[in-house]
């Protein structure tokens, strides 16, 4: 609204210098704001958001793929039987991660035509930079869920912490409310969210 009233004031000035026939360029501001290099002189929310979205899916589409995996697992004894037949902990976790490798790339495919196609969001650098990402984000996501499976007993356990834990993370990220507009305290803890950093590289990828 502030920007509409100021651009229409300029307007007036200008038409009615010009009826008096003086320079209208009297009106014009003393600092002139040209074309950015990145992104547009008047961005959309969209573009400010959808980064943020598509990184936080991610995250929590990975955690929901393993964070029931050792709780299912300790409850039918399959734990105990690989332990038992000498599996170590490294092959147990990377059986999981490899197995949900191939549906985690999927997502990103799925993600990205999404956005692209059907919401239309400019993403003006590298497709291949922003889907590699997004993947890595996959996989901060399911480690997290690892975590978490591996610390709870029961299901109603883990939704709780997931929840619990998920849902401050997501708040204080940016990706719906800017950095710059948060209190100094809750700006210095979004930067141990696994979630903040990646959501301003997407940004910086989606405008370049």
């Amino acid at each position: 609204m502030q920007t509409a009233l100021i651009n229409s004031t300029e307007l007036f000035l200008k038409e009615v210098l010009s009826s008096y026939k003086i320079d209208p360029s009297i009106a014009d501001p003393p600092v002139i704001l040209e074309t950015p290099l990145y992104g547009s002189l008047v961005p959309q929310f969209l573009n400010f958001a959808a980064p943020g979205m598509m990184t936080s899916i991610i995250f929590f589409l990975a955690i929901g793929l393993t964070a029931l995996i050792f709780v299912i697992e300790k409850k039918e004894g399959l734990l105990e039987r690989s332990w038992i037949a000498g599996v170590t902990t490294i092959e147990v976790m990377f059986a999981h991660i490899i197995g949900k490798f191939f549906i985690q790339a999927i997502q990103v495919i799925l993600l990205l035509v999404f956005v692209d196609i059907i919401f239309k969001v400019e993403i003006k650098g590298s497709i291949f930079l922003a889907a590699a990402l997004i993947f890595l984000e996959g996989l901060c996501g399911m480690s997290y869920g690892l975590l978490i499976s591996s610390l709870c007993e029961q299901e109603t356990e883990v939704m709780q912490v997931a929840l619990g834990s998920v849902f401050p993370v997501f708040l204080i990220s940016g990706t719906i409310w800017p950095l710059e507009g948060m209190p100094p305290v809750m700006r210095f803890l979004s930067n141990f969210s696994p979630l903040t950093h990646p959501t301003e590289a997407m940004r910086c990828i989606a405008a370049r």
